[in-house]
């Protein structure tokens, strides 16, 4: 029963004593026939009486009653109601007459009148029958409460309660007000929310009865240790069952009663998905970050071995005999390392160290470009299908990266549909807004050239795509795969600027969506062709800067061979010393990431301001291209990656000294 209906029960058995002493009066007095006394009686009660005669004129009303109207006893005695109210509250009164006539029962009334102050008051009373001796009604009693402060008070809490309800609804958390029974007395609507409901399914339920069992602990539970510690459980994390996709933050505090008396408990929660999700995402990045980091280590470190054994094994290809059986153990030597080169080339790829040539590029022609290459490496069990945008935009990309990413991509989607499928490939143009931003922290506003490859095999299950780029992780059993595919497509990507995600899902195949900035400039109809001298030889000076030996030996002897004048130098100081003694070079040759203070861009700009003329060929293994991408090179400066041939590096130098 609530605080009002009680209030309601206890005024109502007040006004029913008031009747009957007021009838026991009535009879005393009568008796007595000692109608001074019974009018003092009367006058003397602290509410409005009257009584009415059996067809409702005014028999006799107390001096309270006659006050709050304005009149004297003597005006209102022989009236009717419409006398002395309104017509709406005269037809309220009668209609309440009439009701006791019929039944011979008091009857509850409620008004409101408007007295001689000009103050609406509000009134609640009985309307009670006194019979004659015979049975018959003699007349209508009533007695009448002022309630209007109560009611002033009772419509004041209640828009209090309105305007709580609203700030609670409006607050960024779940609330609920749990009873010591447990039962839901109270919540939000972001809790009914969250629940996976409405208000009105909850109230007068306990935890158990709404939700169950969650993360192997009930609210119930929660709330119950609450009320027997009178202790706060403070930030809990659960999946709410009714709604799995959600997840959900709560501490359970006691509530108290003049902070002595408990009532019961109130969970304040917020949902906490998208938060759950930004981390998620964030130790993926931070993962994936610091296995690129690894990864362009290990690359840079054997790349430099790698071009150790290259040109030593070229070197001694041209000291020995041309024939086959003598040139075998050497060819074998060179495509070790190739496959080898290839390997770092991936590692590279995924850390985003690999060097780009980005240009504006016709993507639908690219994806044609390579469509037969595909077909014949997928098989005649797996159909292609291509749905290229014909209005697409230009693409800012390496284009030879971008086809090998597709390929491996292809590829992936062939092992996934061993015995046939069908692989889609499709592009359109999509816009970035700020709120897809907000929600993926790598994007930048703005325009992009989508690319999606769609396959219809086996699917990945929810592990698999949390894994799915990280380098030398696969599915695939041992020898039949490296894992290097997806996560040099993943490097390739971001190291371009782009964004990509996977959807997949057991036995629904997957979707890989490739989205790449927009190019400013249209495409090139045809890439321009570098027609390579034919004559390696030459007779210029070359001062080559390597800080490993065993890795400068191999280019310095490559091109003194040719007949180069080489000066070696294996850092900046050693280089400048040459320069400042005034010697005279055609081509700098160095690595980028050298040690003692300066690398090789800042060796070049100095040497560069003391001989203007001078060419610049740069070499590098992994993380240096950062230094390059921000130098942005001129046009007399070129970059050749490690590990290179022999033919490689000849070709180079004379691109850049007859460029």
């Amino acid at each position: 029963m609530s605080k009002t209906e009680e209030r309601l029960r206890a005024e109502n058995a007040a006004l029913k004593r008031q009747i009957v002493e007021l009838q026991g009066r009535v009879k005393a007095a009568a008796s007595r026939e000692n109608e001074s006394l019974y009018t003092t009686i009367l006058d003397n009660l602290p509410t409005p009486v009257s009584l009415k005669e059996a067809d409702g004129r005014y028999l006799f009303v107390n001096k309270v009653f006659a006050e709050r109207r304005g009149m004297t006893v003597n005006q209102i005695k022989g009236k009717t109601s419409s006398f002395l109210w309104p017509n709406e509250t005269t037809e309220h009164f009668e209609t309440r007459d009439e009701e006791l006539r019929q039944t011979g029962q008091s009857v509850e009334v409620e008004t409101e009148s408007l007295g001689i102050d000009g103050v609406l008051r509000i009134y609640r009373g009985i309307k009670f029958p006194i019979f004659h001796a015979d049975g018959k009604l003699a007349a209508i009693g009533s007695v009448h409460i002022d309630i209007t402060e109560r009611k002033r008070a009772e419509h004041g809490a209640a828009e209090k309660t309105v305007l709580l309800q609203a700030i609670l609804d409006a607050a960024p958390a779940t609330i609920a007000f749990r009873n010591l029974k447990n039962q839901f007395v109270f919540m939000n609507e972001q809790m009914a929310t969250l629940i996976g409901g409405q208000l009105e399914d909850f109230v007068g339920k306990t935890s158990t009865e709404i939700r169950g069992v969650i993360a192997g602990e009930t609210v119930e539970a929660m709330a119950a240790s609450v009320l027997e510690t009178k202790q706060p459980i403070i930030d809990r994390e659960f999946f709410p069952p009714r709604n799995p996709e959600k997840f959900a933050r709560y501490s359970v505090v006691p509530v108290f009663e003049n902070g002595d008396i408990l009532l019961g408990t109130v969970a304040i929660g917020q949902d906490i998905t998208e938060h759950k999700a930004l981390e998620d995402r964030l130790r993926q990045s931070q993962k994936m970050e610091a296995v690129g980091q690894l990864t362009s280590g290990v690359a840079h470190d054997f790349n430099n071995l790698l071009l150790i054994m290259l040109g030593n094994a070229e070197l001694l290809g041209a000291k020995i005999p041309v024939d086959e059986i003598s040139q075998q153990p050497v060819a074998q030597i060179k495509d070790a390392v190739d496959r080898a080169s290839s390997l770092t080339q991936r590692l590279l790829a995924f850390s985003r160290q690999q060097t780009l040539s980005p240009v504006a590029a016709d993507v639908a022609k690219l994806i044609g470009g390579i469509e037969d290459m595909l077909r014949r490496t997928l098989g005649e069990t797996i159909t292609i299908s291509l749905g290229l945008a014909s209005d697409l935009w230009s693409a800012t990309i390496d284009s030879h990266q971008f086809e090998s990413a597709l390929v491996n991509l292809a590829i992936n989607a062939r092992d996934a549909m061993p015995e046939g499928g069908a692989l889609t490939i499709e592009t359109e143009n999509v816009v970035f807004d700020k709120a897809y931003a907000r929600r993926h922290e790598e994007v930048t506003p703005g325009d992009y050239v989508k690319v999606s490859v769609h396959d219809t095999g086996a699917g990945m299950s929810r592990e698999v795509l949390n894994k799915v780029f990280e380098p030398f992780f696969t599915t695939k059993d041992v020898g039949e795969g490296s894992g290097l595919g997806l996560s040099m497509v993943y490097g390739f990507v971001k190291q371009s600027n782009g964004h990509i995600t996977i959807d997949s899902e057991i036995g629904h195949g997957a979707t890989i969506n490739i989205y790449v900035p927009r190019a400013q400039e249209t495409a090139a109809i045809d890439e321009a062709m570098v027609n390579l001298p034919e004559i390696r030889h030459g007779k210029e000076r070359i001062l080559v800067v390597e800080d490993d030996e065993n890795v400068r030996l191999v280019p310095v002897s490559i091109l003194r061979d040719q007949g180069y004048e080489v000066i070696e130098a294996m850092d900046g100081e050693e280089a400048m010393a040459h320069i400042t003694k005034g010697e005279s070079f055609d081509l700098l040759f160095t690595d980028v990431l050298l040690p003692g203070g300066m690398n090789g861009v800042e060796i070049a700009k100095e040497i560069k301001r003391i001989q203007p003329g001078i060419k610049v060929l740069y070499t590098t293994g992994y993380a240096e291209n950062t230094i390059l991408r921000e130098a942005q090179l001129n046009p007399d400066e070129f970059v050749l990656p490690k590990p290179y041939m022999r033919t490689e590096l000849l070709d180079k130098i004379r691109v850049a000294l007859d460029g």
